[in-house]
């Protein structure tokens, strides 16, 4: 028997010589080290009310007009992304035909990711995308701090996964709080402000 401990309670888990109760058992652990290490580095999503550390204050003034300039920020990076994802593709073609098809799959999944890329790269690079740069707002964390590249991919992931299943009336969520944070920016610990508002915050 293996033990892992997953949100402080120890999980005992059957070794066996199964690729499929293997397969789960590493799973399990890459998820445990990704929750550790997002609790090291980002306390305010600590189960532990006393391990939070939220040191961002958040104005009124701060998150004014957000949501339209989300909404417009979508359609630029959308635009962005047709843009990548051409020239992506004709890359792709190139190399399909190069590698007489052998690498397709690599390129399918390549192709498929590249929003995921795009996001994951920026938010943790810029803490904007451009076009969130464009529209004058950036995400950071609720300790002020840009995300990391794993702390932005899972904010990617839970956006591509929750918005599309719900045709964007998850989105709505964002009408409900002071804060007007999406359910994604809840999960994950984090909050889109006007720039002006980051500079406040600093100083």
């Amino acid at each position: 028997m293996k033990s892992i401990t997953f949100l402080h309670h120890p999980i005992r888990v059957s070794k066996r010589d199964n690729c499929t109760e293997k397969f789960f058992l590493d799973l399990a652990y890459l998820f445990c080290d990704t929750y550790v290490s997002l609790m090291k580095e980002l306390p305010s999503l600590s189960l532990k009310a006393s391990e939070r550390q939220i040191t961002l204050t958040v104005r009124p003034s701060d998150v004014e007009g957000v949501p339209l300039k989300r909404a417009l920020a979508y359609l630029i990076d959308f635009c962005f992304l047709a843009v990548l994802g051409v020239a992506a593709f004709v890359a792709g073609m190139i190399i399909n035909i190069i590698s007489l098809w052998l690498l397709s799959p690599l390129v399918a999944i390549a192709l498929a990711l590249l929003p995921l890329a795009y996001h994951s790269y920026f938010l943790s690079q810029k803490g904007a995308t451009p076009g969130m740069k464009i529209m004058d707002i950036r995400m950071v964390t609720l300790e002020g701090k840009k995300p990391s590249l794993l702390h932005a991919a899972i904010t990617t992931v839970i956006f591509y996964v929750t918005v599309p299943v719900t045709s964007f009336l998850i989105l709505l969520v964002i009408l409900f709080n002071d804060e007007q944070r999406t359910l994604h920016d809840i999960l994950t610990g984090t909050i889109v402000i006007r720039e002006q508002a980051v500079f406040e915050n600093l100083h």
